[in-house]
């Protein structure tokens, strides 16, 4: 359970980071 919230975090700031170079 605890991997798959680590890999879930991953992913958010991923995206996060995704978020600021498209703006």
């Amino acid at each position: 359970m605890k991997v798959t919230i680590i890999v879930f975090a991953k992913i958010y700031n991923l995206l996060q980071l995704v978020n600021g170079y498209a703006r």
